[in-house]
C-alpha cells in the first residue's frame, strides 16, 4: 500500500501529509506502530532527508524516519487539542531537545537532526495541522492528494519520453497495482460529479417545469400547482385526436434521462458506492413528482384522478417510474428503508390512479369470500356501512328482510362501470354511496383496493388472453416476443430508453392512422374504439416496468433487504403499529436491528459541500396521504411477499409479521371502532386484508410445520372471546372471511399433527369465535332453502367434521372442542335449523367414540380423559336433550345420550365416572322432561311426539342402570349404585305423584297420561327384580341395608299396592 504513493524527492513531513491524508488512522498503538514502520521503510530511502540528513545506513535512516514520523504525529496531537491547556503545549525547544539524537544505535555522531530542521516541521506543524480521513478530507482531492497524482503522470511522462521502450515496461511494472488508484480517482471524481449528472438528467425530465415552486406551497388564488406539468404540454387529461403531438416533445428527455439514470445507478452500484446510489434512488423517486405537491386544504389535486391525468400529460414523469420501479426490482437489496417507502409510495400512487396492471392486483390465493358474496361486500364497502354485512341481512335477501337486493340484470346505461369493478353488469346506482364524506386529501373514496378505472374495460379484454398468472390469475407478465410484436423491431439491442421510445412513438402513429382512417360505415364497434390515455400508459408500464417482480424477485433478496422491504409497507399503513409515512420519523421497530449488507468497494460518506447546486433537491422529509384502497393493497403486498419468502418465515414471522399483524389485530380488542356520525359502521379495507393475510399465512403455514404453532396460535390473542366483545367488534363483519380461512386451514389436515398446545389454542380460538358468530345471525325462514354453503355454521360443522373424522388425529384434539360443538348446537336453535343441531350432536357422540377407542388399554389416561372430556360431552348432551324449541332434537340428544352409556366403548369409562353422570346429570334432567311433559310445558307438537319424547326419557333413567349394574357390583362398590338408584326412586316419585290440575298445567289426555304411568311403573318393576336377584336389595322391608329400607319407602310413597310390591318381590326372589 505504501508502494502506491510517490515519496520520491518529497520531505518526510510532506510525505507524512499526503499519507494520513489517504485513510483515517487507527486508535490502537500497535496498529499505528506496523502502519508508520511501513511508511518508515519506504519513505526514509526517496525523501527528500535520505541524502542530507539521515544516516547512509538504510536501517538507521528508516528507524530515524519512523521515530521522527511518531513524534511528529504526537506533535500535531499536542498542538491542536483543545483539552491542553496553553502553558502545557509542547514547545520548539522540547521538540527539538527529543528529536536531535535518538541514540547511537540510530543517529551516527556528526548527523544529529539540526535545529533549523526540526524547528520548521514544529512551525509547520503549528499552523497547519495533519488532516486524516474523515476529519476534513473526506473523500475530498486535497493538495496532498493532487501532489502525488501530479508527481506519478509527470515521471511516466519523463520516463516515456527518455526511453520509450524500457519506460513501456518500467511503467507496466510500476503501475501495474495502480489500478486501485485508478478506482480511487473515479470515486473521487464521482463524488463530485453525481449532484450535477443528476441536475443534467433533472433538465432533461423537465423537473423545473413540473414541480410546483420550491416553498410547496399551491397557489390557489391562481389554480395553480399541479404535481405534473410538461412544459410546453397544452393537452388535458384524456388528450386525444391532433394534441396528443404535444406529448411526444418531452419523448427525446424521457429516454435520454431514463438511460443516464439508469447507467448512472449501475455504475455506482458496481464502483461499490452505496450511499451515492441510495441518495441517486431518493432523487429518482422524487422526480416521479409522485411524493410532492399534496395538499390537504384542496383534496382535487391529490385525488386519484388528478395524479392520473398528470401523469399521463407527462411522459418524463412516467420514465421516472419506470427507473424507479426497475431499480427497486433489479438492485432492491441494496435500498434502505427510505428508498423502500419512497418506491412503495410511488407504487400505491399509481394504484391510486388505477395505471397498475391487473395481474399485480390479485392475491395468489382464490378469494375467501365467493363471487356474490364479494359483490355484496364491494357494494356495501362503496355505500360506507358495512352494518348489513354484520347483521348478515345482504345473505340470500329478497327484497323483505335485508335492506338491499342486488339486481340479477343491468338497469343502468351506465352497467360499464359495474363491470369495471365487478366483472360483470350491475346497474350504476348501486354504486352511489349514500353518505357524505369528509375529504382531506382527495383519496377517502378509493376503497376497493383492485377496481381499475370505469374507462378501461377494453384494456382489459385486450389483456386478458387466457394464460395462467403466478400472481393468482388475470392478464400475466409481458414477455418479450409481446413487445417485440407490438414494435415491430428487435429490442435485444435497444436500451430501456429507446424502447420507451419506441412505444410513445408507436403510440402516436397508431393514433394517427386511427384518426386519418376513411369512415365508411362498415366499421365494427371494436375497430372504431380507441385506446384511453390511461389504458395507455398502464400497458406502457407493464410492458417496461417489470412489477411483477416486487413479489416474484422477492425471494432473491437477502434477509436484511426483505425485513427492510416489509417494514416500509408496515409503516406505510397509517392504521398499524407504526408511525405514518414520514421519512427520517422514528418507527416503532428499530431499523438497527437490520445491518445495512456490506458490499464490495469503499463504503465512504459523501460530501455535503459539492461544487454544483443541482435544479431540483430531494426533500428528506416528505409526506403522502394513503388511501384506504392502497392501505389494502399494501397488507395484500406484505402477505404475498411473505408467502412468497415461506421458506424464510421463522426468521420474518418474530421480527415483523408478529408484530404487524398480532399487535394491529389485538388492538381492537380494547380499542373497537366506533360507529361513525350516522350511526353507520365504516369499512375498513385495510383491516379485511389484514385479517385475510393472517388467515392466508395460517393455511400456509400448515404445509411448514416449524411455523404453524406461532401463526395459528396468534389466533388466541386476537379473536374477541365474550358476546360482549363480539357485538362491539369489527371482526363480526368477516365472519364469511374467518370461517372460510378455518375450512382451508382445517383441510391441510396433515399439518395439524405438528400443533403443540399453543397451535391447538389458536385453532380453537377460530372454532369457538366462528361457531359463536353463527349463533348470531338472523334466523332462517321456515320452509327456506337450507343454510348457505359460505354460512359460517356450516363452515365450521364442515371443518369440525374433517377433524373427527380424520385418522390418527384423535390423541391429539384437544378436550375444549366439546364447546365449539355445544355452541353449534344452540346456535342450530336460535338460527331455527335444526338439522345443524343434530349433526352436531352426532359429532360430539363420533368425538366420544374416537376417544375412547384410542385410549383403549390405557387406564391413567382414559381416567383423565372421563374426568375431563368426557364429563363435557355428557354435559353438552344433557342441555342438548332439555333446553331446545325443536322436539326432533331434544329427542336425539336424549338418544345420543342414552346410547353414550350403552355402546362397546362405555365400558372403558370407569364405574365411578358413569354412575356420577347417570345420578347427577341424567337421571334428573330425564325427571325434568318427564314432568314438564307431563304438566303440557313442553313445546310437543303431538300426543305421538309426546310419547316417543317420554319412552326416551325413561329409556335414559333405566337402560343405563341394566346396562353397567354387573359392573358396579363386580367393584365391590355398593356406594356406586345407591346413589343412582336413589335418583331414579326421586324422579319416579315426583312424577308418580305430581298434581297435574295446578294453575300451570296443561290438560294432557287422560288415556295418555295413564299410558306414562304404566310404561313408568313397568320399568321400575323390572329394575326392582333385578335388584332383588342381584341381592342388592332384600325382600323383607325391615331388614337389610340402607338401599333396601329406602326403596321400600320410595315404593309405597309413590302408591304402588302392597300387594303389587309383594308381587315384585317375588319375582325378584325367584328370578334370584
Amino acid at each position: 500500500y505504501c508502494g502506491l504513493f510517490s515519496f520520491q524527492d518529497q520531505s518526510l513531513l510532506d510525505s507524512l501529509r499526503m499519507f494520513l491524508a489517504a485513510f483515517r488512522l487507527p486508535g490502537e498503538a500497535q496498529q499505528i506502530d506496523r502502519i508508520l514502520q511501513a511508511f518508515a521503510d519506504k519513505c526514509a530511502a526517496l525523501s527528500q532527508e535520505a541524502s542530507t540528513i539521515f544516516s547512509k545506513d538504510p536501517k538507521r535512516a528508516s528507524d530515524a524516519a519512523y521515530l521522527l514520523s511518531f513524534s511528529i504525529i504526537m506533535l500535531n496531537t499536542d498542538q491542536h487539542n483543545a483539552n491542553i491547556r496553553a502553558d502545557r503545549k509542547m514547545t520548539v525547544d522540547d521538540f527539538v531537545k527529543n528529536n536531535t539524537d535518538y541514540g547511537r544505535d540510530i543517529t551516527e555522531p556528526g548527523k544529529e537532526l539540526p535545529r533549523e530542521f526540526l524547528a520548521s516541521i514544529y512551525d509547520s506543524i503549528k499552523e497547519e495541522e495533519i488532516r486524516t480521513e474523515g476529519e476534513g478530507a473526506d473523500g475530498a482531492m486535497t493538495v496532498e492528494r493532487w501532489k502525488d497524482v501530479l508527481r506519478q503522470a509527470r515521471a511516466a511522462s519523463q520516463a516515456s519520453a527518455a526511453s520509450p521502450g524500457i519506460a513501456a515496461a518500467s511503467l507496466d511494472d510500476s503501475f501495474h497495482p495502480s489500478h486501485a488508484d485508478a478506482d480511487d480517482m473515479t470515486e473521487l471524481v464521482l463524488e463530485h460529479l453525481w449532484k450535477p449528472i443528476l441536475s443534467a438528467i433533472g433538465a432533461f425530465w423537465n423537473v423545473s417545469g413540473r414541480f410546483p415552486p420550491p416553498s410547496g406551497v399551491i397557489n390557489d388564488e391562481t389554480g395553480s400547482g399541479a404535481m405534473l406539468q410538461t412544459a410546453g404540454n397544452a393537452t388535458a387529461a384524456g388528450h386525444q385526436g391532433s394534441n396528443h403531438h404535444a406529448v411526444m416533445l418531452g419523448v427525446q428527455g424521457a429516454r435520454l434521462g431514463m438511460d443516464m439514470s439508469l447507467e448512472m445507478l449501475h455504475g455506482v452500484r458496481q464502483l461499490g458506492r452505496i450511499d451515492i446510489f441510495r441518495k441517486t434512488f431518493a432523487w429518482v423517486c422524487d422526480y416521479t413528482g409522485l411524493l410532492q405537491g399534496y395538499h390537504y386544504g384542496n383534496p382535487e389535486l391529490s385525488s386519484g384522478a388528478a395524479v392520473a391525468n398528470a401523469l399521463v400529460d407527462s411522459v418524463e414523469a412516467q420514465s421516472a417510474v419506470v427507473v424507479a420501479v426497475r431499480t427497486a426490482v433489479e438492485a432492491g437489496e441494496d435500498l434502505d428503508l427510505d428508498g423502500w417507502k419512497r418506491l412503495w409510495a410511488i407504487l400505491f400512487e399509481l394504484r391510486d390512479a388505477q395505471v397498475l396492471p391487473s395481474f399485480l392486483l390479485k392475491e395468489s390465493d382464490s378469494d375467501l369470500l365467493r363471487t356474490p358474496r364479494r359483490k355484496e361486500w364491494t357494494l356495501a364497502t362503496l355505500d360506507g356501512d358495512m352494518t348489513d354485512i354484520a347483521a348478515d341481512m345482504l345473505a340470500n335477501s329478497d327484497g323483505e328482510n335485508g335492506k338491499k337486493k342486488v339486481p340479477s340484470k343491468p338497469t343502468s346505461m351506465f352497467a360499464s362501470f359495474g363491470r369495471a369493478i365487478f366483472g360483470s353488469d350491475e346497474p350504476d346506482e348501486t354504486l352511489v354511496s349514500p353518505r357524505a364524506t369528509v375529504r382531506r386529501t382527495g383519496k377517502e373514496e378509493a376503497v376497493i383496493w383492485d377496481d381499475l378505472a370505469g374507462s378501461d374495460d377494453e384494456d382489459e379484454s385486450e389483456d386478458q388472453e387466457e394464460k395462467p398468472d403466478s400472481q393468482g390469475g388475470g392478464d400475466a407478465p409481458p414477455r418479450k416476443d409481446t413487445l417485440e410484436s407490438e414494435l415491430g423491431e428487435d429490442i435485444a439491442h435497444l436500451s430501456p430508453g429507446a424502447i420507451f421510445e419506441a412505444q410513445l412513438i408507436r403510440e402516436s402513429i397508431d393514433i394517427d392512422q386511427h384518426l386519418d382512417a376513411p369512415v365508411t360505415g362498415l366499421e365494427t364497434a371494436e375497430e372504431t374504439q380507441q385506446r384511453s390515455p390511461r389504458s395507455r400508459l398502464r400497458n406502457r408500464f407493464q410492458q417496461t416496468c417489470h412489477l411483477e417482480g416486487f413479489i416474484s424477485d422477492s425471494r432473491f433478496l437477502d434477509d436484511e433487504s426483505i425485513k427492510q422491504s416489509l417494514m416500509a409497507l408496515m409503516d406505510l399503513i397509517p392504521t398499524g403499529p407504526q408511525q405514518p409515512i414520514i421519512s427520517g420519523q422514528p418507527t416503532e421497530i428499530d431499523p438497527s436491528k437490520f445491518s445495512t449488507p456490506t458490499k464490495s468497494g469503499f463504503e465512504r460518506s459523501v460530501s455535503d459541500v459539492s461544487i454544483a447546486t443541482p435544479a431540483f433537491v430531494a426533500n428528506s422529509s416528505w409526506h403522502v396521504p394513503v388511501s384506504p384502497a392502497s392501505e389494502a393493497f399494501a397488507e395484500v403486498l406484505i402477505c404475498e411477499i411473505a408467502l412468497k419468502n415461506r421458506d424464510r418465515l421463522k426468521t420474518l414471522w418474530p421480527d415483523l409479521l408478529q408484530d404487524h399483524y398480532v399487535g394491529r389485530l389485538a388492538k381492537l380488542l380494547n380499542d373497537p371502532p366506533a360507529a361513525n356520525s350516522n350511526g353507520l359502521m365504516d369499512p375498513n379495507p385495510g383491516l379485511e386484508k389484514c385479517i385475510t393475510g393472517l388467515l392466508r399465512l395460517s393455511v400456509c403455514s400448515t404445509l411448514r410445520g416449524d411455523m404453524a404453532n406461532e401463526i395459528i396460535g396468534s389466533w388466541k390473542h386476537i379473536l374477541p372471546v365474550q358476546r360482549e366483545q363480539q357485538a362491539q367488534s369489527p371482526f363480526k363483519v368477516f365472519h364469511r372471511h374467518l370461517s372460510e380461512g378455518l375450512w382451508r386451514i382445517v383441510s391441510n389436515i396433515d399439518g395439524l399433527f405438528n400443533l403443540d398446545e399453543s397451535g391447538w389454542e389458536g385453532l380453537l380460538a377460530l372454532f369457538n369465535w366462528c361457531a359463536t358468530r353463527s349463533s348470531s345471525l338472523p334466523q332462517v325462514r321456515a320452509n327456506s332453502a337450507p343454510l348457505a354453503e359460505d354460512d359460517p355454521a356450516v363452515q365450521t360443522y364442515r371443518s369440525l367434521h374433517m377433524l373427527l373424522n380424520s385418522a390418527d388425529i384423535e390423541r391429539r384434539i384437544p378436550c375444549e372442542i366439546v364447546d365449539c360443538l355445544r355452541t353449534l348446537i344452540a346456535a342450530g336453535d336460535t338460527r331455527n335449523y335444526p338439522q345443524l343441531s343434530m349433526a352436531s350432536l352426532d359429532l360430539l357422540q363420533l368425538l366420544n367414540q374416537k376417544k375412547l377407542a384410542a385410549l383403549a388399554g390405557e387406564a391413567e389416561a382414559v381416567e383423565i380423559f372421563s374426568d375431563t372430556c368426557w364429563r363435557r360431552i355428557v354435559e353438552a348432551m344433557a342441555e342438548a336433550a332439555e333446553h331446545p324449541r325443536f322436539s326432533n332434537v331434544r329427542q336425539h340428544a336424549l338418544s345420543m345420550l342414552t346410547d353414550l352409556f350403552l355402546d362397546k366403548h362405555s365400558a372403558n369409562v370407569p364405574v365411578t365416572h358413569v354412575c356420577s353422570a347417570l345420578s347427577e346429570l341424567c337421571v334428573p334432567l330425564a325427571g325434568r322432561c318427564i314432568v314438564s311433559m307431563q304438566m303440557g310445558r313442553g313445546a310437543i307438537p303431538s300426543n305421538d311426539e309426546m310419547m316417543i319424547e317420554f319412552e326416551l326419557c325413561i329409556g335414559l333413567i333405566f337402560k343405563p342402570l341394566r346396562h353397567h349394574l354387573n359392573d358396579a357390583l363386580t367393584s365391590n362398590e355398593e356406594s356406586h349404585v345407591y346413589p343412582l338408584w336413589k335418583a331414579i326412586l326421586t324422579v319416579l316419585e315426583e312424577f308418580l305423584t305430581a298434581d297435574t290440575k295446578g294453575e300451570e298445567s296443561v290438560a294432557v289426555p287422560d288415556s295418555l297420561r295413564s299410558t306414562m304411568h304404566d310404561l313408568a311403573t313397568e320399568h321400575l318393576q323390572n329394575a326392582i327384580i333385578m335388584l332383588i336377584s342381584a341381592e342388592v336389595l332384600v325382600s323383607d322391608p325391615k331388614a337389610g341395608s340402607s338401599i333396601s329400607s329406602t326403596t321400600w319407602a320410595s315404593v309405597l310413597q309413590m302408591g304402588i299396592a302392597e300387594k303389587t310390591l309383594d308381587s315384585w318381590m317375588k319375582k325378584g326372589t325367584e328370578a334370584a
